[in-house]
């Protein structure tokens, strides 16, 4: 009898575990329901809890550090195409000075243009002290080797992956609102992609051939960790089908990360266009944030004394480029879905300082967040920094969705540094 007892018990013991498992706020159920594409592989990892306390240790923010003493090493670089990553970080008085075509179809185009503005460009000699992991290069790898459908299976399993680590309730949001992420969606196809999926002839204008249920999933990712570091956040989109993904999707998702995240919708003659207008609008909205209560009667003397008092908020004020730097538009706003707080005491006496921009599909690592702290304090309007892309490799597990990372390209030239915090100023090491 004692040993059919102890069966009993043990069953018992395993069913509480399984009901008291602690669940993931925030998994899309109608989202994966609906997503006729996920493999058996895909749903095993769904619901499968050791897995889901893997990613959340994957996925653990940094914690509030210290800024203890360190030396950071740079390499110079010059020109645009090495240092490339798809995203960056920005002081606002280098942000507001640069303009777009809003009609270019070139995507890259997005980071170039800023590279070029900037007269000192710097990429952190250590790989892993700020990078970003591109997702989407994964789909493409395995989809020159093994063809479309083992690329959009295992591109399934990892971003589902990457969505549950970096959102999930481990995530611990920054209670900064120095900085802004602008993130452009689109959940279509490229132009010009064969119908066997094959091939596809847009480089440029993104290559991703999965389904808009894979890729918002990589764009939720590519948002929660960005609020890691950054705060607050404003995804771009153009298309309605895309602003009722996004929208829908964040409605399902924890209320604290809705609280920190805008959509806007913007109309355009084609959605390559996306990146520009959402950049150019990007700089008037960081102009109207800051300048709440900003001398507006023409006394040039209060407006002078405001701007002496912060230059690095208040000197995009008076600041009439803005639009007129632009070649095309108009930047025309169809939906804007604030995000909670937006015109709050607390957000108007938070001016911002730094404009994050990043595609849809990179998830960003800072080492610390004394690392951003650094760089952030060494940024100014002719100052930039970069970090690093990384790529999974084809060949590995698509379970760790960060692990196997590549690191991409070591640009310009060695042999500078800065001393965190008694110096932040990049020289040249003697």
């Amino acid at each position: 009898m004692q040993a059919p007892l102890r069966l009993i018990c043990l069953h018992l013991a395993l069913l509480v575990l399984l009901v008291s498992w602690p669940s993931l706020t925030v998994a899309l159920n109608a989202t994966f329901a609906n997503n006729t594409s996920l493999t058996a592989d895909s749903a095993t990892i769904l619901s499968s809890d050791a897995t889901a306390t893997k990613q959340k240790l994957e996925g653990v923010a940094p914690s509030e550090d210290e800024d203890e003493p360190r030396v950071y090493h740079f390499r110079r670089c010059k020109g645009a195409g090495c240092p490339y990553t798809a995203s960056w970080l920005s002081h606002i008085n280098l942000y507001r000075r640069v303009g777009w075509f809003l009609e270019s179809t070139k995507m890259e185009a997005a980071s170039f243009n800023i590279f070029d503005r900037s007269q000192q460009k710097y990429q952190l000699s250590e790989p892993d002290a700020y990078y970003v992991h591109h997702m989407s290069m994964f789909e493409h790898l395995l989809h020159k080797k093994y063809g479309f459908e083992t690329a959009k299976n295992k591109t399934q399993t990892m971003s589902d992956l990457a969505f549950r680590g970096e959102c999930g309730d481990n995530l611990n949001m920054t209670s900064s609102r120095e900085y802004l992420s602008l993130i452009p969606f689109y959940g279509g196809l490229p132009p010009e992609v064969t119908a066997d999926f094959s091939q596809v002839k847009s480089i440029g204008q993104g290559n991703s051939l999965v389904t808009p249920q894979i890729k918002v999933l990589q764009c939720m990712a590519t948002l929660c960790s960005t609020l890691r570091y950054f705060g607050q956040a404003v995804i771009g989109v153009t298309r309605d089908d895309d602003r009722e993904l996004i929208t829908s999707t964040l409605a399902r998702m924890n209320a604290k990360i809705r609280r920190r995240a805008h959509v806007l919708q913007l109309s355009m003659p084609k959605p390559a266009h996306l990146p520009f207008h959402l950049l150019a609008w990007g700089q008037k909205y960081v102009k109207e944030h800051n300048c709440r209560g900003f001398p507006s009667n023409g006394d040039k003397a209060a407006a002078d004394k405001k701007i002496a008092s912060d230059p690095g908020v208040y000197s995009i004020c008076t600041d009439e480029r803005l639009e007129k730097q632009h070649r095309g538009g108009p930047v025309n706003v169809t939906f804007h879905r604030k995000s909670r707080g937006h015109g709050s005491n607390t957000t108007a006496h938070s001016p911002i300082r730094f404009v994050y921009y990043t595609e849809m599909d990179q998830i960003v690592r800072f080492d610390s967040l004394s690392t951003l702290r650094a760089i952030s304090k060494a940024s100014n309007d002719s100052c930039f920094f970069v970090g690093r892309r990384r790529e999974k490799d084809r060949d590995s597990s698509p379970l760790e969705y960060m692990g196997a990372l590549n690191s991409w390209r070591e640009c310009g030239e060695p042999g500078y540094s800065f001393s965190w915090p008694a110096d932040p100023v990049v020289r040249l090491t003697t």
